[in-house]
């Protein structure tokens, strides 16, 4: 049995079956040129970043249940594993991702605007960037940081705050973190996803766990 939800920014779907829990946004791209893109240069990228979605996010985290629901008793023991997925449409999209087209080694900001679901990225984000905190080095994918940022490690949504700001939050010195500069996820960085699961299954409480 599988129990599916359409929400604005992702779709979420418990298979009860496989005991995977599967978060999946779809993307709409919008491919901003410096020269032309090829057909094989968009594919590229979108492979690269879902490579790298699934890797660095998905199978990190079991979804554990309790509360008196009949859905949490018959889960308590066992769990679920949450995995990650995007998908290229074009349309139904739940964000417009803006991808620029830019030199080997060139840098440009990259963002997420959670009130108008669009993804600013560029090609060099699917590769190791070298952050600096603290007088120490750190390394991480852009396109996987930001993808964070989509699924709810936000500033701009309630009760949620991502690590790196704002200056003096209470993560801001776990640079470790991938919503800080580095690559290691944390159970905080699916509050969001938890609160949506608890929306979808009535009287069962999910929490999560790392593997």
């Amino acid at each position: 049995m599988s129990i599916i939800a359409k929400f604005k920014r992702m779709d979420i779907n418990i298979d009860e079956f496989t005991k995977i829990i599967l978060v999946q946004e779809k993307w709409k791209y919008n491919w901003i040129d410096i020269g032309t893109w090829t057909y094989a240069e968009r594919k590229d990228f979108h492979q690269k970043a879902d490579s790298l979605i699934w890797t660095k996010w998905g199978s990190k985290l079991i979804i554990k249940t309790k509360g008196d629901s009949a859905f949490a008793k018959k889960h308590f023991s066992s769990g679920f594993i949450l995995k990650f997925d995007i998908k290229w449409v074009i349309s139904g999209e739940h964000w417009t991702v803006n991808v620029k087209k830019i030199a080997l080694g060139d840098f440009n900001p990259s963002s997420v605007n959670w009130p108008n679901r669009t993804i600013d990225l560029d090609t060099e984000d699917t590769k190791k960037l070298l952050r600096d905190r603290g007088g120490k080095k750190f390394r991480q994918y852009p396109v996987a940081h930001e993808f964070g940022h989509a699924i709810g490690d936000h500033s701009w949504v309630p009760r949620m705050q991502s690590d790196e700001y704002p200056p003096g939050s209470i993560n801001e010195l776990d640079h470790r973190s991938m919503m800080n500069v580095g690559t290691n996820l944390r159970k905080r960085h699916i509050n969001f996803i938890l609160r949506h699961l608890k929306n979808m299954v009535p009287n069962t409480i999910f929490y999560a766990e790392i593997i």
